[in-house]
C-alpha cells in the first residue's frame, strides 16, 4: 500500500512483506518461548503481542520506495518487479501518486489478445 502526505506525494511503501519483517521476529520469539513457559511468562508475551498492535505503519514501512511514472515501459517496469522481488510499484507523477501497477495487473494485460485469433484446420 503507498504511504501519502496530506498532498497526495507517496512519503513510502508498505507491503505484505514489511508486516512479515515486523511480525515475525516476534512470533518466532512466542513459539520458541510456548514450550518452555515459566510462571509468569505469559504476560510477557500477551504484552509483546498487544504491543505489536499498537505500532506504527511508519515504524516499518519503506521509505525510499521504487516507483514508477506513467510513461516508464511495461519491459522496464516487469524488469524491476523481478530484480526486486516487488509485486506492486506505485505510480508517481511530479512526486504525486496517480497509481499502483500490480504483477497481476502486468499479467493479466499480457495475456489480452492483440492479434486475431489463428485459423484452425478442420
Amino acid at each position: 500500500l503507498p504511504v501519502l502526505d496530506g498532498d497526495w506525494n507517496l512519503v513510502g511503501f508498505f507491503s505484505e512483506t514489511d508486516i512479515l519483517r515486523a511480525s515475525v521476529p516476534t512470533y518466532l520469539e512466542v513459539l520458541a518461548k510456548t514450550s518452555f513457559l515459566e510462571s509468569g511468562d505469559e504476560d510477557t508475551l500477551l504484552s509483546r503481542f498487544r504491543s505489536f498492535g499498537s505500532r506504527k505503519v511508519g515504524e516499518f514501512m519503506n521509505r525510499e520506495p521504487i516507483s514508477v511514472e506513467p510513461d516508464t515501459s511495461l519491459m522496464v517496469v516487469a524488469d524491476l518487479m523481478i530484480r526486486k522481488a516487488v509485486k506492486r510499484l506505485p505510480v508517481v507523477e511530479a512526486g504525486k501518486l496517480v497509481g499502483v501497477i500490480s504483477r497481476e495487473v502486468f499479467c493479466e494485460f499480457m495475456m489480452e489478445e492483440d492479434e486475431p485469433p489463428v485459423e484452425r484446420k478442420s
